[in-house]
């Protein structure tokens, strides 16, 4: 694969202790953030945790990987996904919290390596933190 060819994989983030669907008696909105501050809820799994995904694009660079998507947010090479709460009755304020899930450690063979038809690049964080926080799981492939 050339340095110009680009792949389509999809990334998974599970949150383990997610924030609470209410804060000081008022209903919040926790999700995965695109660009334009849209944020797309998840799924509450059986453990209370709640798993995000999204579709993106992967290009190999001299220093690493980019990855571009809907989704992604920061420089080429500082690159992350957000995971943001606000309250529901004020869509257009500040951020209560956001979470950023660092995809600077995904790197080009695992890209090669993965089966973008079956499996996925998963991780997991803690949603008690806040800011850049570290994987508790680092990227690895996972069936879809």
């Amino acid at each position: 694969m050339t340095a110009a060819q680009e792949v389509s994989i999809r990334l998974r983030v599970i949150c383990f202790d997610p924030p609470l669907a209410q804060l000081d008696g008022r209903a919040t909105q926790f999700g995965l953030q695109d660009k334009n501050g849209k944020l797309n809820p998840g799924q509450l799994l059986g453990n209370g945790s709640r798993m995000f995904e999204c579709e993106v694009r992967a290009k190999p660079t001299a220093d690493g990987v980019n990855i571009l998507g809907e989704f992604t947010h920061g420089t080429p090479a500082a690159r992350f996904l957000y995971l943001s709460l606000r309250y529901v009755d004020e869509p257009n304020v500040d951020w209560i919290k956001r979470i950023k899930v660092p995809l600077a450690s995904i790197r080009w063979p695992q890209i090669e390596g993965l089966d973008s038809t079956t499996q996925v690049l998963e991780a997991s964080i803690d949603g008690q933190r806040a800011a850049t926080v570290e994987l508790l799981s680092a990227w690895t492939s996972a069936q879809r």
